[in-house]
């Protein structure tokens, strides 16, 4: 599948320093745009499904403008850009381990948000198969609800620096509910 992204646009937009809450200027979003509606399956090519074209710039794609495309939404997911994530409460108040982490931001509910995670669930499998780094360094609980692990309360102790209590709880009475 052939996607174009204008990398100048995606520039000048970070310029303004607000978040692309409608997935369309910055590189992730012009990805997104491009891929949210492909049925899956096209995308499960083994090599490289997408074949990338830098808009206004010169270059064919036999891998490089590919590679370059997932780095730079590596560093788009995990910034303000996105309403995506956020850095974890640690990382926030700069207290305890796992400052480095990010986790899904709670503002990112809205239904373009969602559709946005979905394409980056799609970007994931793309990069798993075509051996494409996406660098997301994202906190331990996020991956366990992904592969269908049940959270504990010391998945969020991890990043929230929280005292627990002798039952198990957080001191704060924060309660982890069990997911269905």
């Amino acid at each position: 599948m052939n996607v174009s992204v204008d990398r100048h646009a995606a520039a000048a937009f970070k310029e303004k320093g607000v978040a692309d809450t409608q997935g369309a200027y910055t590189l992730f979003g012009q990805l997104f745009r491009s891929i949210n509606g492909v049925d899956p399956r096209k995308l499960r090519n083994g090599k490289q499904p997408l074949s990338v074209e830098f808009r206004g710039e010169f270059g064919d794609d036999v891998g490089g403008l590919f590679r370059e495309t997932f780095t730079e939404i590596s560093k788009e997911i995990e910034s303000p850009l996105l309403p995506l994530f956020v850095l974890s409460p640690n990382g926030r108040n700069d207290v305890g381990k796992n400052r480095d982490v990010f986790v899904p931001n709670p503002m990112g509910m809205t239904p373009i948000c969602i559709d946005m995670f979905e394409c980056l669930g799609k970007l994931m499998g793309i990069s798993i198969r075509s051996q494409t780094p996406l660098v997301l360094n994202l906190a331990d609980l996020f991956w366990k609800k992904l592969v269908g692990v049940e959270l504990t309360a010391e998945d969020v102790a991890k990043i929230t620096d929280i005292a627990m209590t002798e039952t198990g709880y957080p001191a704060s009475g924060i309660k982890i509910m069990a997911s269905n």
